[in-house]
């Protein structure tokens, strides 16, 4: 085992992924992708399978033992592989795209939930604010807005500079509102609109005297 852990580089592999995940909650990360955590994923497959074979060294060596471990291999196999099978039956059918398909799912929703006008603001809205019609989406992340906003969060001030604005809604993973770096600065100023659960997020009016 020891030799395994030197030659696959297991120690400086999980020394970099645990650094990694303390850097982002302790600097207030707040674009975190799922394709951020390959490394985290590489880790527990290495580890997971480094274990597997101490293992199955203890079992003494059988034709059933090597029936049993393909087995389990072609299980776990054809289930990933219909798995993914299913996602990209979703996300890319063929040949069953509608000539007025609309290139953002959550358009129609904000559209048809939304004032023309409206203001709008979203966490990673970069998409949205280029198809959207007749609203305005304002960028919360801090990331793309502007230097008074990226102060603002700073100082705690974000919800005020946002009402500042005008913002009328808030399209946005309550989870996110809560985690680095909003920490639930803008609680004060949403309402719930009873539109929930649209891809994860919600969408909330905006200002303290909804």
């Amino acid at each position: 085992a020891r030799t395994v852990i030197a030659r696959l580089g297991i120690l400086p592999l999980f020394t970099g992924c645990f650094l990694q995940v303390i850097s982002y909650n302790a600097l207030g990360y707040s674009a975190e992708k799922y394709w951020y955590w390959i490394g985290e994923m590489i880790v527990i497959v290495l580890a997971a399978s480094l274990f597997t074979g101490m293992v199955t060294r203890l079992i003494p060596a059988s034709s059933i033992k090597q029936i049993v471990a393909w087995s389990i291999v072609a299980v776990m196999g054809l289930s990933s592989s219909l798995s993914f099978w299913d996602v990209i039956k979703t996300d890319m059918p063929h040949r069953r795209w509608q000539e007025d398909a609309v290139f953002v799912d959550t358009i129609p929703i904000l559209e048809a939930n939304t004032e023309p006008g409206s203001i709008i603001g979203l966490t990673g809205g970069g998409n949205t604010g280029y198809f959207i019609h007749d609203r305005t989406i304002v960028n919360m992340d801090g990331l793309i807005n502007s230097q008074p906003y990226f102060e603002s969060l700073k100082d705690r001030t974000a919800g005020a500079y946002l009402e500042s604005m005008g913002l009328d809604y808030v399209f946005a993973n309550k989870y996110i509102l809560e985690s680095q770096p909003y920490k639930g600065m803008f609680n004060a100023y949403l309402t719930d609109t009873g539109i929930d659960e649209l891809g994860g997020n919600a969408l909330m009016k905006y200002g303290r005297a909804q």
